[in-house]
């Protein structure tokens, strides 16, 4: 049974390290190393030859169409041992070096925990404890961050959808700014935005709204969080510095099922309105030092190099030559400084925006847009 258990194991390994069409070395060597420590009572050549069956088994099952078959075997008899929180570990540290994992291995990872009969929640619950373990954080580290998540998700998306319009981009924003609260921001970010998306089709499909934001202030009141919640939700509707009157309505209403005063309420706002225009100064005098390019600054590792040289042409020599793209010009330096100081510190941030700003450059690079040296236009 040991070597049936091994052959499985390897299979939903091969399965993760082929979530993005290819075989690394490094995820291979990695899988190796996290699977065949547990195996040490099989000889190594038989060790050696299951791999290489089990790899062009993966590959026969790809070709004929069968791969859902031949993972749902594998998973059988993973369940069968009573091992489905080894695979899950097996998963993160082979594709979680960094402390997280792209979305195509997180959705891999989804899949094999609906094949072990787990919901979503236990593949989450289940999902962090395997971080846990695979990063040396101490037990419940991440997974009692998950309720505070919720939580605060569900007080943010409640402003962003007060005025009954479900906005993606208006949502994206939120996300960004709640989980960069420090209680939660070294959640990985794949298990944080799988906890989004749920809580916005569940507020999107709550009959009882009421209900569902006092079970969150009333978490919220539990953990002593309710003031740096009021303020994310602040720092969420008023970008601008301002609020209007439904947004103090709905920030006055959420405070009522923390237990707060009207006045509290208020003062709290302020307080965070004031970071905000504080941010925004700080980023319009950097902005007049520097020409901007944060977040691709933050990716590349410098506001001299030739990607960013090719975005501060684009943004001089084409955005700025219309009234809607100075427009963007300004929101974005409104914006992306706070972003950047939040999150500029973090892999997912970076992976997140890498690869929109890679075949961007690429575009423009193709159609003639040079990557030289460049000294920046004064066009405000």
């Amino acid at each position: 049974m040991n070597e049936e258990l091994l052959k499985a194991r390897i299979a939903i390994a091969i399965g993760n390290i082929m979530a993005d069409g290819q075989i690394e070395n490094n995820e291979l060597q990695a899988a190796h190393s996290t699977i065949d420590k547990d195996f040490a009572d099989i000889d190594e050549a038989t060790v050696s030859s299951i791999w290489a069956a089990e790899i062009d088994s993966f590959g026969n099952a790809l070709k004929n169409g069968s791969i859902d078959d031949y993972l749902s075997k594998a998973c059988e008899v993973i369940k069968a041992n009573d091992k489905a929180g080894s695979v899950m570990v097996d998963l993160v540290l082979i594709s979680a070096g960094d402390g997280d994992m792209a979305d195509d291995e997180f959705q891999y990872a989804y899949k094999i925990a609906e094949m072990l009969g787990y919901s979503e929640e236990e593949f989450l619950h289940i999902l962090l404890l395997a971080f846990e373990t695979a990063l040396g954080k101490d037990e419940n580290y991440y997974a009692c961050r998950q309720p505070l998540a919720r939580a605060l998700f569900a007080i943010a998306i409640g402003a962003v959808c007060a005025d009954g319009k479900v906005e993606d981009d208006e949502l994206q924003a939120a996300y960004l700014v709640v989980a960069a609260d420090a209680l939660i921001e070294d959640v990985p970010h794949v298990v944080l935005k799988q906890i989004w998306d749920t809580e916005v089709q569940k507020f999107i499909k709550t009959e009882d709204m009421e209900k569902y934001l006092k079970d969150a202030a009333d978490f919220l009141v539990k953990v002593d969080q309710t003031k740096e919640a009021l303020k994310k939700v602040t720092f969420v509707i008023a970008s601008d510095g301002e609020l209007a009157d439904e947004e103090v309505g709905y920030l006055c209403k959420v405070g009522e099922l923390m237990g707060k005063t009207d006045d509290e309420v208020v003062a709290i706002a302020k307080e965070a309105i004031q970071e905000i225009v504080g941010n925004k100064s700080s980023a319009s005098s950097s902005t007049k030092k520097s020409g901007g390019c944060y977040v691709a600054t933050c990716v590349y590792g410098s506001y001299d190099c030739p990607e960013v040289w090719t975005l501060r042409r684009f943004r001089d020599n084409t955005l700025a030559a219309t009234w809607y793209g100075r427009l963007f010009i300004k929101t974005y330096y409104a914006v992306s400084p706070t972003l950047v100081k939040w999150f500029g510190h973090t892999e997912w941030f970076k992976n997140m925006w890498k690869p929109t700003l890679e075949r961007m450059v690429k575009d423009l690079q193709s159609k003639g847009v040079e990557d030289t040296p460049y000294d920046d236009k004064m066009w405000r």
